[in-house]
């Protein structure tokens, strides 16, 4: 039986909102894509492909909210689809919902066990959900694969780090700073641990480190008049007040 004119109209328009869609999304023109994609979901809701790009379109604009229900739409039609398994655990961990991600991203591992995107993910969503010692393998799988990503230095760092495994995390600390300087934050994360451990001597070499960050130099200061290095401490407590001048510096400046 051939088509009517009127079924053919239809399955054309639905066709046209589909390329258009796909059109608007090689071209950033997101917002676009959203109604594109909704008008071709009105003609066919039960393809998983239109729910799937309406998700990604709203996650490339930033709206998490309302992509998870659509890629949720995607996996129910498709279970296996890993992209939509991927991006809805990345969007939910995005809205701090860590706890839900975790089923998604452990399919997104099972199904590529060795790449980088789905393990990362998946140490986040398992470091956000306060398992730390089960975010350590996948954050160590997503080195292996990615042996230059200071996230996953990072994340390991952090997540050893939450186990009191100071030691093991000290490395992964400081070669994600060395990786990438927007990551050198972390070393002071790490002086800070030191503190706790009473290792003042750690600590001090990191802050020295530090000598245009007046609350590291007022920290070096403290650790070292502590250490009975009075005459060290005051160059310190000098270059803390200069750049922050309280009166804690300052009165730490006068007992040096």
């Amino acid at each position: 039986m051939w088509p009517t004119p009127v079924l053919v109209l239809f399955l054309a328009f639905q066709s046209n909102y589909y390329e258009q869609g796909l059109k608007a999304l090689d071209e950033k023109r997101y917002a676009a894509a959203v109604e594109d994609f909704i008008n071709a979901i009105a003609a066919e809701p039960k393809d998983f492909s239109l729910h799937f790009n309406l998700a990604l379109a709203y996650s490339l604009q930033g709206k998490d909210a309302e992509a998870i229900p659509q890629y949720k739409k995607a996996l129910e039609m498709k279970p296996d689809l890993y992209q939509a398994q991927l991006n809805l655990g990345i969007s939910l961990l995005r809205e701090k919902r860590g706890a839900e991600a975790v089923p998604y991203l452990a399919a997104a591992v099972a199904q590529k066990p060795k790449e980088y995107r789905p393990n990362f993910y998946m140490a986040s969503a398992l470091f956000a959900s306060g398992e730390f010692a089960k975010a350590e393998q996948p954050y160590a799988v997503a080195l292996e694969a990615d042996p230059k990503s200071p996230d996953a230095e990072s994340g390991l760092a952090r997540a050893l780090a939450k186990q009191d495994r100071i030691a093991d995390a000290a490395p992964h600390f400081k070669k994600a700073a060395e990786l990438n300087p927007n990551y050198r934050d972390g070393l002071l994360e790490l002086a800070t641990l030191y503190e706790t451990q009473k290792q003042s001597a750690e600590a001090i070499a990191i802050y020295q480190q530090f000598p245009d960050n007046p609350g590291a130099q007022e920290r070096l200061g403290e650790l070292l008049l502590a250490s009975g290095q009075a005459a060290d401490a005051v160059t310190h407590f000098q270059a803390a007040i200069a750049k922050s001048p309280t009166t804690a510096n300052r009165a730490a400046l006068a007992a040096a």
